[in-house]
């Protein structure tokens, strides 16, 4: 599938806090009109991750918001998937080694007419350029349900391994815990896919830690490269 960009389009780390109660209001609307929670009033709800947070937006060309979602960095004790979830030991080990590099995407939203492959890889693309530029947020974690599990491998072509049981009834659906190394998927994809590489890695700022190829890579040969079997 080709991805481009569309004119007018613009993705950001946003910063001002104004700015971000405006991206929580859009996430909220857009998971109660989806039926992920029940309440989307215009009281936001206090959120314990607030201070951890990261928050990441996609603007169409008239300034609307087109979809958002954010970073949460923390111990992964402190991370929500890790409290929610049942993680395979395996991996909660291989996760405790790159404590540091671990934080979880949360609050995904897109703006229903909003060209969601686009959105979704311009909304990655910012996510990813600002973690290797910074040396963090290079190992992701997260709850999807399974038709994304196949978006996020199929699509954007990212190493995405499931890394524990099916969760059902989780804001009314039913989730996996997944992991993406993004310092393993740019490295993949440097050499498997020019087109990709261009749109995704184009004037990327690496990290110093990066660049010596300092930064170990889930999924080497000395890790776990086969992940749990999607159950139905």
């Amino acid at each position: 599938m080709r991805i481009t960009d569309i004119p007018g389009m613009t993705a950001l780390h946003v910063t001002d806090p104004d700015e971000i109660v405006r991206l929580r209001r859009f996430q909220t609307e857009r998971y109660a009109d989806t039926g992920l929670i029940d309440d989307g009033s215009d009281v936001l709800a206090p959120d314990p991750h607030a201070h951890r947070s990261l928050w990441f937006a996609v603007y169409g060309p008239d300034g609307s918001i087109w979809a958002t979602s954010r970073f949460i960095g923390a111990e992964n004790h402190r991370l929500p998937l890790f409290n929610d979830f049942e993680i395979d030991p395996e991996f909660q080990q291989v996760l405790a080694e790159f404590d540091d590099q671990v934080s979880e995407v949360s609050r995904l939203s897109i703006a229903p007419g909003a060209p969601t492959v686009t959105t979704l890889a311009m909304l990655v693309r910012e996510m990813v350029r600002h973690a290797v530029s910074t040396g963090r947020h290079t190992v992701l974690v997260g709850a999807v349900e399974r038709p994304m599990v196949h978006v996020i491998r199929r699509v954007l072509k990212m190493p995405c391994v499931v890394i524990g049981p099916l969760l059902r009834d989780y804001y009314n659906t039913d989730n996996y815990p997944v992991m993406i190394d993004g310092v393993r998927w740019l490295a993949d994809l440097r050499f498997s896919d020019a087109e990709y590489w261009r749109f995704f890695a184009d004037d990327l700022v690496l990290h110093p830690d990066l660049l010596r190829d300092a930064m170990p890579r889930i999924g080497q040969s000395d890790g776990p490269v086969v992940d749990l079997t999607l159950s139905a």
